[in-house]
Order: structure tokens, then sequence, then C-alpha cells
């Protein structure tokens, strides 16, 4: 069988060995539940429409943390590209930078934000700075397992500690390197075959860093769902937009096909008047034929 030629590529054999060896350094046990922390708003919106919204993580809250995965790849790709000799090679690296610097323009990954636990007080004041927070619990199984529309997304845990940090960003670069290599003659044949190469892998490695977050925050113990397009899926349809503080903002609203989205409980953030709000969001949830679902307080107490 005649082998395909890099520049009408077929890239599923290194993302297939790169998700495979990234998954194998973090085995992790999925937690019966997830908790998503979200505005009293939002939450009215999942009930009624029954969908949840995937973010563009291009425009989290904190732009430190679109960075800091690309920066651990940035910094070892320079440190490979100080100590190679061969020009092809050290053209490999210093393109693989640049294209860093410019991914997060051509790679769409949208997230669905979750925590191992409920009732965290940096999530409740990062959701309730100008409403009642609430803390939606899903259980995992229900949740993944069921039949979602338009999309299929994956579940990924993030990764905290700097040592495996570390191990991925050096495998990813390892496979995508040794696959390089066995296809060099086509990779360096030309420019755009380089480039081809180049926007490919990075975009491989993009997907990864969004599982990659500072160690600071390991107590968040966070889990995403992730939709995720390089090059090859463009163009991208059923995107919704929005206007945020930070200019327009693309989302993406996932529905399961048949059924409700599974939610346990419904866990009522620190506010002036808890019981109040219990009993209007039981009435609420009534109203929905949720009659299921519990409600809860945070024990923790209001910041005035």
């Amino acid at each position: 069988m005649k082998r395909a030629t890099l520049k009408e590529p077929d890239y599923s054999e290194l993302e297939q060995l790169i998700s495979q060896r990234v998954r194998s350094h973090k085995t992790v046990d999925i937690p019966s539940s997830l908790y998503h922390y979200t505005s009293s708003a939002a939450f009215l919106s999942i009930v009624e429409h029954n969908a949840i919204w995937f973010s563009d993580f291009r425009y989290m809250n904190d732009l430190s943390e679109m960075r800091y995965g690309v920066d651990l790849f940035l910094a070892e790709l320079e440190k490979r590209e100080a100590d190679e000799t061969t020009k092809n090679w050290r053209a490999l690296f210093a393109g693989a930078r640049e294209q860093f610097e410019r991914a997060f323009v051509y790679t769409d990954v949208f997230i669905f934000c979750m925590c191992e636990e409920n009732n965290l007080l940096n999530q409740w004041r990062v959701y309730g700075r100008d409403t009642v927070p609430l803390c939606l619990e899903l259980p995992t199984e229900p949740l993944v397992m069921a039949e979602w529309t338009p999309y299929r997304f994956e579940l990924i845990s993030m990764v905290y500690d700097a040592g495996t940090q570390q191990k991925i960003v050096k495998d990813c670069i390892d496979l995508g390197v040794r696959y390089a290599r066995r296809h060099q003659g086509t990779i360096f044949d030309d420019n755009d075959a380089l480039r081809s190469y180049l926007e490919m892998w990075v975009a491989i490695c993009v997907d990864w860093c969004t599982a990659l977050k500072h160690p600071q925050f390991a107590v968040e113990k966070e889990w995403r769902l992730s939709i995720r397009w390089g090059l090859e899926t463009r163009p991208m349809t059923g995107r919704h937009f929005r206007t945020s503080p930070a200019g327009i903002v693309p989302y993406i609203i996932m529905k399961p096909e048949e059924g409700r989205i599974p939610i346990r409980s419904v866990t009522i953030g620190p506010c002036n008047h808890p019981d109040i709000q219990r009993r209007t969001i039981v009435d609420y949830l009534h109203q929905m034929d949720r009659t299921t679902t519990q409600v809860h307080l945070s024990n923790l107490p209001v910041r005035v």
C-alpha cells in the first residue's frame, strides 16, 4: 500500500501516539460525581433549555491559565533548539516555537469546567461576585455516557504536578520528533511541507496544553469536558457568539440527544438569605419536574 505523503497528511497515527502516551501519565480515578460552579442565571438556562455551554478556551477568565501549558512547551523547544547542531532539526524546533505563538489563532478548544469537590471557597468567590453562586452536582457516568449533540467531547482531568507536566511535554515533543524522522524526506522537502507538519503537530500539542494547570490551583481538582478541533476539521460550524469584556466570544451549546442533563443536587453558595433562596430553588425544580434533585446550603459564611 502506498504511504500518504505529508502534503496530504493523515496525522491520526501521530495524534493517537501522543494521546496514548499522555494518558499513561494521567492514571487517576474518575469521581462518581463532578461539580460545576455557576451563576444563578446560567443555572436557570441549563435547566430550562436542557443544555450546557462549552466556552472557547482562549477566553478563560485568567489569561495566564491560557499561557501556562504553552510556556512549558516553548521552554522545552528552546532548550532543544539550542542543543541541536543540524540545520533541519534546528529549523524544526524554531518553527515549532513560532507555531506555538500562533497556535491559539487556529486551534479551537471548547471546554466545560467542573471540580472534584463541592463547596470550594475560591469557586464561590469567582462565581459570586455579583450574583448568588450555585454548584451543580453532576453524576459522572450518566453525564459522559449519554449521546450529545452536535458534537462529541472528552473528559479530561487537569494535571497540576510539575514533574508529570514535564513528562507530558517531553513525550509530546519526543513523539513529534520521532515521527518527523520517519518522514523527514517529505517534511523537509520544501517550506510548505514543513509548515504543514508543524501546524498539525503543534495543534495536537496545544490540545494537551489545556490539561496543564499551575500547581497553585491544585485545590480545585478540576476536570473538563473538552471539544477539540485542529486544522483538519475546519471549517467548524454550530458555534454561537456572545459579548464579553474580552470582545465577541464563541461558544457551543451542547444538548443530550435523549433525556435530561443529570443534576443530582444543587448547593447554594454563601448569600444573605440562604433559606429563602433554598425555598425558591426547590419550588423552581418542582415546577421543572426535577423533584429528585436535592438542594443544599453552603456552610461557609458570607463575606461582607
